[in-house]
Order: structure tokens, then C-alpha cells, then sequence
């Protein structure tokens, strides 16, 4: 099982984790265990906080929820499914006269769609598989 966390340095090189306690949990969970971490360096802006709180609480919980109802998603299965529930995942472009629907990514999106896209979610949660997602902090 894969577990993904947001982390950041200040400008004194100081390691900050968000939603620390979902991070020492995991290795609580799973004591006497090897690990590999990679670190991967992505570019600041504004949506980092909600790129993180979509990666470690959102789309866990959606799994989680899923599971109870007895479907099973990883990761990749749960962020396509998520998709046909939310409006801002899809785009529409006339080419040639016809009109071509296609989704796309978290990452393609911009704060405040990403926004709009994880509150979809929320509700989504709550109204269709009886799960809780708590709102970012």
C-alpha cells in the first residue's frame, strides 16, 4: 500500500508535514515494515495546501467509503471515477463543427477549480456513499 503526504521546507530548510497526524498513523499501522520514500519537488503556488488535502484526505476517504459499499479503487481508479461527478472535470470543445467532451486532470486545474472540484467531492461523499470529508483547514 502507497501512502502519499505534502511536505515543505521554510526558507530555513525546516520540514513542515501537513496533516502530520494521518502521516504518523500510517507508519503506526503498519509497524516492523520497510519503506522506500521518494521525494518529489513540485512548484509552489496558491493550491499546493488543497493539491495535498485532495491527495491525503479526499480521495482516501472516497476510497474508504467506496469499500464499504463494497467496490474497490486504488488511487488512479478512484480519481478517473470521481471525474463523472464533477462539473469542472469536464471540458467541451467544438472541433470541426462537432462538440468533443473529454475530462481533465486535478493537476490541469487552477485553485479555484480545484476548489470547486474537491467541494463536489464533499458532497458527492456525503449524499451518495454516507461518507464524511472534513473540510480543509
Amino acid at each position: 500500500m502507497n501512502y502519499e503526504s505534502y511536505i515543505k521546507t521554510d526558507k530555513n530548510g525546516v520540514l513542515h508535514i501537513y496533516n502530520k497526524g494521518h502521516f504518523n498513523q500510517y507508519f503506526l499501522d503498519n509497524p516492523s515494515k520497510d519503506f522506500i520514500m521518494k521525494i518529489e519537488m513540485i512548484n509552489s503556488d496558491k493550491s499546493n495546501r488543497l493539491f495535498a488535502y485532495y491527495h491525503a484526505e479526499v480521495i482516501p476517504k472516497l476510497i474508504q467509503g467506496f469499500r464499504n459499499l463494497g467496490v474497490n479503487h486504488n488511487k488512479m481508479t478512484m480519481m478517473e471515477e470521481i471525474k463523472n461527478y464533477s462539473p469542472v472535470m469536464w471540458e467541451s470543445n467544438l472541433i470541426d463543427g462537432k462538440v468533443e467532451h473529454q475530462t481533465r486532470s486535478f493537476d490541469e486545474l487552477n485553485f479555484f477549480e480545484r476548489k470547486r472540484h474537491i467541494d463536489e467531492c464533499i458532497i458527492f461523499a456525503a449524499e451518495h456513499i454516507e461518507t464524511i470529508i472534513d473540510e480543509p483547514k
